[in-house]
């Protein structure tokens, strides 16, 4: 019976990680559009450390398709 519960407490968690990875993922997919549209306006392009912003967002995104992967195939 234990062993039953510590099994669904571990898939609970499984669960609750890829649904936060998912918010993550659609959190880095607006990032990535704001960050767009700061880069096509000339105004305030140079305020913002755009190509490093990406970099960042780029990373993120790989990081958290892998962690999703990973996850999934457990």
């Amino acid at each position: 019976m234990q062993e039953d519960q510590n099994t669904s407490d571990k898939s609970d968690d499984l669960v609750r990680v890829l649904r936060e990875l998912t918010v993550v993922q659609r959190n880095i997919a607006n990032l990535q559009v704001e960050l767009q549209g700061r880069k096509d306006d000339k105004n305030i392009a140079h305020l913002t450390h755009v190509s490093e912003m990406e970099k960042k967002c780029e990373s993120l995104a790989r990081i958290t398709a892998i962690l999703k992967d990973v996850i999934q195939n457990k």
